[in-house]
């Protein structure tokens, strides 16, 4: 089980600015709770209007169990909503012992609603077993209509469903 609590669970960060903008922790949250979450924007202003410009958050590298493997985890997306040529965010599995095998697992046209917070759960079974590396991309595409606040992650979670193993009497 993986779940954000604090900031420090070993996620990487990939960035084209130099200025910590694009994907960081922070308590910036658009529910006001103060809680650690991941944030794709600009702790200067509030917003991601810094251009065109993309980003990648990395989960630490992580052991799937065999079995039913379920990933969850809670976004707001405030971007722009009716296209998806911009402002893509996609969620891509790296898969095996060299993590070369890309599979992506889920893409914002999935998202069911924007502008306030949404659980998404996607299955992670056709990985079972294997070492992994969750990766959420964010890339604006352009520099227009990029006045919202961004995109928040929270509460990611992994839960798996292990076969039963039959009692020696």
């Amino acid at each position: 089980t993986l779940v954000f609590l604090t900031g420090d669970e070993g996620f990487s960060f990939d960035n084209n600015d130099e200025l910590g903008r694009g994907w960081h922790w922070s308590t910036h949250d658009p529910a006001g709770l103060d809680q650690a979450l991941l944030w794709y924007g600009d702790p200067e202003t509030g917003d991601f209007d810094f251009g065109d410009h993309a980003g990648t958050a990395r989960s630490p590298l992580l052991e799937l169990p065999d079995g039913q493997v379920t990933l969850r985890f809670d976004l707001f997306v405030d971007t722009e909503v009716k296209t998806t040529s911009y402002d893509i965010l996609t969620l891509t599995a790296y898969l095996g012992p060299d993590l070369a095998e890309a599979q992506v697992l889920w893409t914002k046209a999935e998202l069911p609603a924007f502008s306030q917070w949404v659980t998404v759960q996607v299955d992670l079974s056709a990985a079972a077993g294997r070492p992994v590396t969750l990766a959420w991309r964010y890339d604006t595409g352009d520099s227009i209509n990029n006045t919202g606040a961004g995109v928040f992650l929270d509460n990611v979670l992994i839960t798996a469903t292990c076969d039963a193993k039959p009692s020696e009497d």
